[in-house]
């Protein structure tokens, strides 16, 4: 059964490190550093999942994580997603700080892509807004540079659009 795990570098690139294996059946995961300074990964559930994403949460930077858990708020049908810090440059512990986005085909099957926000680094997750109704499949978002965040994802076709938003 795959498993996941982090790379790491603690020297601004120049050397890699991977960490322990975490969980079972999972895949395609991402990390967001909370505002505390842990790790959390949210990844792909390869054997279903229960219908939502995959959770553990490493306390060393990714070296090793904890129990894995299935936050079915984060409804998922098996596909890629994306989570990020909304605002990645904020100072450790802050409100700013705590505040994750995270996009995904928010549905039993590849359809429905939506953006949902978190203030509690991740413990409770807004019921989100849809991006993209019909065929939605992997999506990416990210902090730009001038205030507004960008979303990357792919539709009909196997078409790939970008799109920006703001914070309201």
């Amino acid at each position: 059964d795959m498993q996941s795990y982090s790379v790491y570098s603690d020297d601004h690139g120049k050397t890699w490190t991977r960490g322990a294996f975490v969980g079972t059946g999972m895949d395609e995961n991402k990390s967001v550093e909370l505002s505390n300074g842990d790790v959390m990964m949210n990844s792909r559930a390869s054997s279903g999942g229960n219908g939502g994403r995959k959770v553990a949460i490493s306390k060393d930077g990714g070296a090793t994580y904890g129990p894995v858990t299935i936050n079915t708020d984060l409804r998922d049908p098996v596909n890629n997603a994306s989570i990020a810090r909304m605002y990645p440059d904020a100072v450790q512990g802050s409100a700013e700080a705590k505040i994750l986005l995270f996009s995904n085909a928010n549905a039993t099957s590849r359809t429905n892509g939506t953006i949902r926000y978190s203030c509690d680094d991740g413990a409770t997750w807004s019921a989100g807004k849809q991006f993209k109704d019909g065929y939605m499949a992997y999506s990416t978002v990210t902090a730009l540079s001038d205030g507004k965040f960008g979303l990357l994802y792919e539709g009909n076709s196997n078409a790939i659009t970008f799109a920006k938003f703001d914070a309201d």
